[in-house]
């Protein structure tokens, strides 16, 4: 598989809610998911001058620490709002970074994928975020035909929970 990262410039010089994101994969053959990050670094512009081809490409994560999450697609998922009055963060000039995870067919491939954005239209939209719960530290030994992967996150403050996608 390949994950490849291609970086949009946010130029607005203000910070910026999202309520939403839709995305729309240009070839569901080839493109497993999608994730839009934020990147305020300067890191993943690094990344892809480094990197020959369109993008660049990174397998375990985008190469830098993500300022926001700005939400993603899988197969039969749909578009998710925040609640009323609410957003993930998107600050002034900075970089939105998809990452595309591509399945190899064997065959070379070609892929428009799109994505929309729905900014929050509240005077003074209170932030929201995503946090990953995963475990990567684990191996599948071969013939093995059920095998349970577990993994937690501790949260310290009261918190409500609006969306969960399982992938």
């Amino acid at each position: 598989d390949d994950y490849r990262h291609f970086i949009i410039p946010h130029e607005d010089l203000k910070d910026r809610f999202i309520e939403a994101i839709d995305v729309r994969p240009g070839n569901r053959n080839v493109v497993h998911h999608v994730i839009a990050y934020v990147d305020t670094s300067g890191k993943a512009r690094e990344l892809d001058a480094a990197d020959p081809g369109p993008g660049y490409t990174r397998f375990g994560g985008v190469g830098f620490e993500a300022a926001s999450v700005l939400g993603g697609w899988a197969p039969g998922n749909f578009p998710v709002k925040t609640p009323s009055g609410t957003g993930r963060w998107l600050p002034p000039k900075c970089d939105v970074v998809l990452q595309v995870h591509y399945y190899r067919t064997g065959i070379e491939e070609r892929d428009r994928t799109k994505i929309g954005v729905y900014f929050s239209k509240a005077d003074r939209p209170v932030p929201v975020r995503g946090t990953l719960v995963i475990n990567q530290n684990f191996t599948i030994e071969p013939n093995v035909k059920s095998y349970a992967v577990t993994a937690e996150q501790t949260i310290r403050q009261d918190s409500y929970m609006f969306s969960v996608t399982p992938h």
